[in-house]
């Protein structure tokens, strides 16, 4: 009991607006490790810079694995690559070592210094995570001269980390620098390089497809099955008749559900799009597009601080659904919340409120926004609330498809059929879900909706309760969800 009005008293002090660095110092050099975590996570949000010397203190005697992580979160946030060096050193003394975490915290500050001890790990063969999304947000000009030397290294992972903080941005990739990806003998490069070009051009005609054409003209005897489909998905794209290979279809059948971008499924044939979704209904119901959700919050957070908030504040094991309003600075932190519009209690929504200020947005590409009314809060009740940073894993984000594995589920629980006159209806929903190292769903958002809203709540509400086993890191997956009338 006591642990928990500890650590509350350190989350509620995101509610207050005068001088909090007394209180926050005396929890920096609590005996307890969540509370350090907890101060140390509320020092780096409020930017309360005059208790960076405490904070170098407190790290360089650290022995708490999740403690040390926070604090060399909260000096990298606010200080940025001047303490680049010390956040490495610092880092090393834990195994595995907070190197990624560390560049990561200077990539929010500082994009080149990031993503030059990004490039220098991968080259070391020690990079299993990305900063590129974080160093390129709101950084357009560091695309081109990034994709250069990402290429360079022919790392396939970290390539694909560049198209994901790419793909849905107002970025485009160098046209030159596209066609070496496409070109590349890495398949994994070429594939994504393939699949990023079809989301431009089915957009974006191309102005010059001719290179583009001649390069798929070169026939790469050895392509995996996957690697075949791009390449004929980009043929469509510019514009080719769509040419049906039973490889292709049979990887469609077998592997397409986990692999596939959905996004490109119009470029399918219909005999592709069955073997990618045989329960494809003849005409899938009226969907609508929902607009953009620029970034993810209220995930990783340290450990024990949500469930205690959550807890004290009589939210208990309650849900809620709605949309949040929030606005971040540049370097991912949260300057204003608006939960009015969130279905919840209001005890629930003083928490949901807390803890959004002691989030780090984390972006979805290079010109995200930071500025959303349209931030999906979403829990079932009794489902894992599932908000800490795990401990063990591979920080950062990765998209499901390619050498990214879905993750399989523990536990799935089936939307419910809504009553009342839905219930003579059918429905298409479509979802994307973040799943995190601890195996649940940290985040969602619709990408297609259905006009009746029932439904969409049905599918939110019951994909929040899902639980998977444990990913290396956290994961991005898309689901469509079709309701049909028995």
């Amino acid at each position: 009991m006591m642990l928990a009005a500890i650590l509350l008293s350190v989350a509620m002090l995101l509610e207050r607006s005068d001088d909090i660095s007394d209180p926050l110092a005396k929890a920096l050099h609590d005996a307890n490790a969540q509370t350090r975590s907890a101060a140390a996570r509320v020092i780096a949000v409020r930017n309360v810079e005059q208790l960076l010397p405490e904070l170098h203190e407190v790290l360089r005697n650290e022995h708490d694995r999740a403690a040390a992580r926070e604090e060399i979160r909260a000096i990298g946030v606010m200080s940025g690559a001047s303490e680049l060096d010390f956040l490495l050193e610092q880092s090393k003394r834990f195994q595995p070592s907070f190197e990624g975490e560390a560049i990561m915290a200077v990539a929010r500050v500082d994009g080149p210094a990031a993503i030059d001890a990004y490039i220098d790990a991968v080259r070391r063969g020690n990079a299993k995570w990305s900063v590129l999304t974080l160093a390129l947000w709101g950084r357009p000009a560091l695309v081109t001269p990034t994709a250069a030397r990402i290429l360079g290294t022919h790392d396939g992972t970290a390539w694909s980390s560049l198209i994901d903080a790419l793909n849905g941005s107002s970025t485009f990739l160098n046209p030159s620098l596209a066609l070496l990806g496409f070109n590349s003998s890495s398949d994994v490069i070429a594939e994504k390089t393939a699949f990023y070009l079809a989301r431009v051009f089915i957009r974006h005609p191309a102005v010059d497809p001719a290179p583009f054409l001649a390069a798929l003209d070169e026939e790469r005897s050895t392509a995996s099955p996957s690697l075949m489909i791009a390449r004929e998905v980009l043929a469509r794209a510019l514009g080719r008749v769509p040419r049906e290979r039973e490889a292709t279809t049979k990887w469609l059948r077998s592997n397409g559900e986990n692999n596939f971008p959905y996004d490109l499924r119009p470029l399918l044939t219909r005999s592709e799009e069955i073997a990618f979704e045989p329960e494809l209904p003849p005409q899938p119901p009226r969907a609508q597009t929902v607009s953009e959700t620029p970034f993810d919050l209220a995930v990783d957070l340290p450990p024990g601080m949500a469930g205690t908030v959550m807890r004290e504040t009589s939210c208990g094991r309650e849900g809620w659904i709605g949309l949040a309003a929030v606005t971040v600075d540049d370097r991912g932190r949260v300057t204003t919340v608006d939960v009015s519009h969130v279905t919840a209690t209001s005890m629930c929504k003083r928490a949901l409120k807390v803890l959004l200020y002691a989030s780090l947005a984390e972006n979805h590409h290079v010109t995200a926004a930071r500025h959303t009314d349209q931030l999906l809060l979403v829990h079932s009740e009794r489902a894992p609330l599932c908000m800490d940073e795990p401990l063990d894993g591979v920080p950062g984000v990765r998209e499901a498809g390619g050498p990214v594995a879905m993750p399989k589920t523990d536990r799935q629980p089936l939307p419910r059929y809504p009553g009342g006159p839905a219930a003579r209806s059918p429905a298409f929903v479509h979802v994307e879900a973040r799943v995190s190292r601890n195996g649940c769903v940290a985040s969602m958002r619709l990408l297609e909706q259905s006009p009746l809203s029932q439904f969409n709540t049905s599918s939110l509400l019951a994909m929040s309760a899902w639980t998977f086993e444990h990913p290396s890191s956290d994961v991005i997956f898309e689901l469509p969800i079709y309701f049909r009338v028995r």
